[in-house]
């Protein structure tokens, strides 16, 4: 949901997709905390705990990211970046998901 937004110019536009893309928040969050149920069950504080200090850590990094991407490329630039962030850990999840049920 992040790669459209660098396309907008409109500043309501960009809200409305921004929004949007804002509730697949909550799905996801959702989605994470049953994976947790499910692949630590003896260790669930634990796992949460890692799980929350992972979406920290990712959070400030993106930040700062996405800060040297938007001053070097433009506005936009950082919305492709974070897409493309999105794709490489969805893919790099595949893969490890895959490899640990092999």
């Amino acid at each position: 949901m992040l790669a459209p937004l660098m396309l907008i110019g409109a500043l309501p536009v960009f809200w409305v997709v921004l929004c949007v893309g804002g509730m697949m928040f909550n799905p996801a969050l959702t989605t994470s905390s049953l994976l947790v149920d499910e692949f630590a069950p003896g260790a669930q504080a634990e796992a949460f705990g890692w799980v929350s200090t992972a979406l920290g850590m990712g959070g400030a990094i993106g930040s700062g990211v996405a800060g040297v991407v938007g001053e070097r490329f433009g506005a936009s630039a950082p919305f492709l970046v974070a897409s493309a962030s999105a794709l490489l850990g969805a893919g790099l999840a595949t893969v490890l998901l895959r490899r640990g049920r092999g």
